[in-house]
């Protein structure tokens, strides 16, 4: 509605489960990057994550959104921010690794929509530190294997806060980019 486009990076499996929307985010001008084949963190993967393990997550995830795309997958953002072995995996798998410099924390929200969360997650997705090129991160769903007491599957907050936080960038003189340069 805004007119910006973003880059989702979504796990293989909701991918494979979810082709449909893959395709869609794509036909409308978003990038599609890899989030993993599985969302499982470091503790969560027996032996810990290997530089086996992570190329094998990330082409697993990229064969998955290349097939549904028919673009390649070149950008991978780690689960939980967690680098283990993760250098490694994108040299050998040709991806660059995109982390965040600005954080909504909005897996935090509630099951319902408030003004608070809300305006939370807008307070949180605008306070940038004086960067020039702000990365931010949200979530459009839930991926992790944590409980939704502790990883809320909602979004609505996200969604509502989202055109305020679009409108403060553009007040504030930033323009919409997406992971690979294209507006």
């Amino acid at each position: 509605a805004e007119g910006v486009h973003a880059t989702f990076f979504v796990t293989g499996e909701h991918a494979a489960a979810h082709p449909d929307i893959v395709r869609t985010l794509a036909q409308r001008g978003h990038l599609v990057g890899t989030h993993s084949m599985e969302h499982r963190y470091p503790k969560q993967v027996s032996g810990g994550w290997t530089t086996a393990y992570v190329t094998g997550q990330i082409t697993d995830a990229r064969a998955t959104v290349s097939a549904l795309t028919g673009d390649p997958a070149c950008f991978f953002r780690p689960p939980g921010g967690f680098l283990d072995h993760v250098p490694a995996a994108a040299r050998a798998t040709d991806v660059a690794v995109v982390m965040w410099s600005v954080d909504s924390l909005d897996w935090k929200q509630p099951a319902s929509t408030t003004r608070s969360a809300t305006a939370a997650i807008v307070d949180r997705a605008t306070t940038t530190g004086g960067a020039k090129h702000p990365i931010v991160l949200f979530h459009d769903g839930k991926a992790s294997g944590e409980s939704d007491a502790r990883v809320s599957p909602n979004r609505s907050n996200t969604v509502a806060a989202l055109p305020e936080v679009i409108a403060w960038y553009r007040d504030h003189g930033y323009t919409f980019v997406r992971m690979d340069g294209a507006s």
